[in-house]
């Protein structure tokens, strides 16, 4: 018998989110549609009010987009959503900081440095520039 940790996700998996509400929404809809009954009320002289049903009209329709739905929601367990490889920033060599546009080399050693220094933290040269 296998034991399970604390915080084990041991359920169904949603593969995609978006494909499964809309297959949900599809076959709620669905669900309206074939239960939907158009009912007509007729006043008769002597009698009142007669109400006559005129069958099912959409339930051609919505046993359609109940199946519609049924294939969308299989869709979201099944058909695994699309990423987008996140692109990775550059290590620099020796500081290891982000090299994201914000460092400059020292103009003695080359180590880079924030742009704001006035002076390197390496070798403790001036970086002014005139």
């Amino acid at each position: 018998m296998a034991t399970q940790t604390m915080g084990e996700n041991t359920g169904i998996k949603i593969r995609n989110k978006g494909v499964l509400l809309f297959g949900i929404l599809l076959f709620v809809i669905g669900l309206a549609l074939t239960l939907y009954e158009k009912v007509e009320t007729y006043y008769v002289p002597f009698y009142g009010n007669v109400s006559v049903s005129r069958g099912y009209p959409y339930q051609g329709a919505g046993l359609g987009l109940i199946f519609v739905g049924a294939a969308f929601i299989a869709l979201g367990f099944l058909y695994p959503q699309k990423t987008t490889p996140q692109p990775q920033p550059q290590q620099t060599e020796k500081t290891g900081l982000q090299d994201q546009g914000f460092l400059r080399k020292c103009v003695k050693c080359g180590t880079p440095i924030p742009l704001a220094s006035e002076e390197c933290p390496s070798c403790g040269a001036s970086q002014k520039t005139e």
